[in-house]
């Protein structure tokens, strides 16, 4: 599996963030995991650490639900220890890959020797196709309800980031930041603004593609 442009992009900047998201939804692209422990090696033999120290995981009783899944899938994101993200792929395993449904029953009687083998097997072939099929459209219409809640979530942390900018280029520090003659305006300043507001105006775009 390759590793995608967005997410060289997000380790090559140091983006912890966008990185934790984008290692999350791989969770539920690909249950077997494989393609999570790839993008977990490629950020490792970058050197950027996306951990937090652990700390004990309330790990809830079985049965597992998808609620919890989806609970779990937005807590981590402000908990990223490998404690939590284990607990995590445990709760999407039991989900999903232990979801395991019976085939069709093909009664054998007296008359076995009528029923076509051959068509059954290919019954049943069909059937597994579309019950994988029915999991992945589901899967992948919650990756994308998680995404655009993260998305969104981000752009609120960017506009906070705006506003700490302009209080800490405060002159006097008792004066409130909307007097504009208080404010520190060097070219540092407008770049730190700048990239701010960049950043939002990319994560603004995206979300008007997905409309």
């Amino acid at each position: 599996m390759a590793i995608s442009n967005e997410f060289k992009q997000a380790v090559m900047n140091k983006d912890i963030l966008e990185i934790r998201l984008l290692l999350k939804n791989s969770l539920l692209l690909d249950t077997s995991f494989g393609k999570y422990r790839e993008m977990l090696n490629y950020v490792n033999s970058s050197g950027v650490n996306i951990w937090i120290d652990s700390k004990p995981v309330d790990r809830k009783e079985k049965p597992w639900t998808k609620d919890l899944m989806n609970y779990e899938l937005t807590a981590i994101v402000n908990d990223f220890s490998e404690d939590h993200m284990q607990y995590l792929q445990d709760i999407i395993s039991y989900v999903y890959n232990g979801r395991i449904e019976q085939p069709r029953n093909y009664e054998i009687n007296e008359n076995a020797r009528s029923i076509n083998y051959d068509r059954a097997s290919r019954d049943v072939l069909e059937y597994g196709k579309e019950m994988v099929s029915d999991i992945k459209q589901e899967v992948q219409n919650e990756v994308s309800a998680i995404e655009l809640r993260e998305k969104k979530k981000k752009i609120i942390k960017e506009l906070s980031q705006l506003t700490k900018l302009l209080k800490n280029a405060r002159i006097d520090k008792s004066v409130n930041i909307s007097s504009v003659d208080n404010i520190a305006w060097d070219y540092q300043l407008y770049a730190d603004l700048k990239n701010e507001a960049q950043e939002i105006i990319r994560i603004c775009s995206y979300l008007q593609r997905r409309k």
